[in-house]
């Protein structure tokens, strides 16, 4: 039995001498790959940082723009019952009114160019 497990010992230290110039090439890969991943999250966190800075621009344009928003409805708010209130009386004139009127402001017109 002891000879077989030295014979198992040795088969095995064979199997890893011919295995060391791949584990030589593999830890030479996995160097170069480290250095690519640093990099790259380098990369990535310079690329992060510049997003959360245009992020909080955009959030603030936002904020301005709902506040904006905001302050139009408000006006608009106010505005709309003069428009409706406007929108009836003109609702309650008469035809003959409005010439009334229109005949009125031509000589008006007519009499003031006359005068001058």
């Amino acid at each position: 039995m002891a000879v077989h497990v030295v014979r198992q010992v040795s088969d095995m230290q064979k199997e890893l001498e011919l295995l060391q110039p791949q584990l030589v090439v593999a830890a030479t890969e996995n160097e170069k790959m480290l250095a690519v991943i640093e990099r790259e999250s380098r990369d990535v966190e310079t690329k992060s940082e510049r997003v959360r800075g245009e992020e909080a621009l955009a959030n603030e344009q936002a904020a301005a723009s709902q506040a904006l928003k905001e302050e139009c409805e408000a006006d608009l708010a106010e505005a709309i019952p003069a428009l409706n209130a406007a929108l009836a009386a003109l609702d309650t004139l008469k035809v003959n009114t409005a010439t009334a009127t229109r005949i009125y402001y031509v000589s008006s017109g007519f009499i003031q160019h006359h005068s001058e």
